[in-house]
């Protein structure tokens, strides 16, 4: 079966969010991320919400680590 995941994305990535959008957390690391209304709507017909990095590690397409980044 397929797993569904919606991107919720993530504060470090857009700190100031857009119009609609809530502030939420990452279910699987609890990572600062935002939602919008449609996002819920699919997280509640059973679509899972993650961040953009737990989603690209689920779907085992997380990019290399850089070099001197700090995590």
């Amino acid at each position: 079966m397929t797993r569904r995941i919606v991107l919720l994305p993530m504060m470090k990535n857009v700190p100031l969010g857009r119009p609609g959008w809530t502030p939420a957390r990452c279910p699987k690391c609890q990572g600062a991320c935002w939602t919008s209304p449609e996002r819920k709507a699919l997280m509640r017909r059973g679509v899972q919400g993650l961040c953009t990095e737990c989603a690209l590690k689920e779907a085992g397409a997380a990019p290399p680590a850089q070099e001197g980044a700090t995590s």
